[in-house]
């Protein structure tokens, strides 16, 4: 699933890189080239297993992605999530430019912090420090401070 996810976020020469997903509502078309990422890489067999096993792609992506992925890598996630008002979007964080980040924060109602920069040698936590109150994992929001 991660590297289903990982293409379409432009790791691994999938998309185009700087694509935002939206996770929750779930987005049909997500959905649709995650669950195509699975069949073009493993086979419509073992793509329906995962689906099942998961208890569904959208239901995943939208409840379960996102904190399975940040204990996956420690707190440290290459994809960052951002959610307010029941909205939660996906970026791969090589990809949060203040343009991209400006972009989903006003779809959230939130604003860019003054100043703030993505360090991409400067670890996780500090670049996420300014935008914790937006992030949906409880520890990785513990640990930006």
């Amino acid at each position: 699933m991660n590297f289903a996810v990982g293409l379409l976020l432009g790791r691994w020469n999938g998309a185009a890189p700087g694509r935002v997903l939206r996770l929750d509502p779930p987005d049909s078309r997500v959905i649709a080239d995650v669950r195509e990422a699975l069949v073009n890489r493993l086979g419509e067999s073992a793509a329906a297993g995962i689906d099942t096993c998961i208890g569904g792609i959208g239901r995943f992506l939208a409840c379960d992605f996102f904190p399975w992925h940040a204990r996956l890598y420690r707190r440290r996630p290459p994809y960052w999530a951002l959610a307010s008002a029941g909205q939660t979007y996906l970026l791969a964080h090589d990809s949060a430019t203040p343009g991209a980040l400006r972009e989903i924060l006003g779809t959230l109602g939130a604003s860019l912090p003054e100043g703030w920069e993505r360090r991409v040698d400067g670890g996780i936590a500090p670049a996420l420090t300014p935008l914790r109150a937006l992030l949906p994992d409880p520890a990785l929001r513990a640990r930006a401070r």
